[in-house]
């Protein structure tokens, strides 16, 4: 799995698929405080990305 705001993975994934998976952040520059505790909000969402043979892709704001 990737974990980017880089336009540039979310395109590749919709291009040529997965793997790998794509955890797109949607929260411009931030701290990591704030980032972990987003990707803690999300965890349940996260492991369904991972388990998922359908999903490649999820956005985070």
């Amino acid at each position: 799995m990737v974990i980017t705001n880089d336009e540039d993975f979310y395109r590749f994934a919709g291009v040529w698929g997965f793997p790998p998976k794509v955890l797109m952040l949607r929260t411009g520059n931030q701290s990591t405080r704030f980032l972990g505790e987003l990707l803690r909000k999300h965890f349940t969402d996260i492991q369904a990305l991972v388990d998922s043979p359908e999903s490649g892709v999820l956005e985070l704001y």
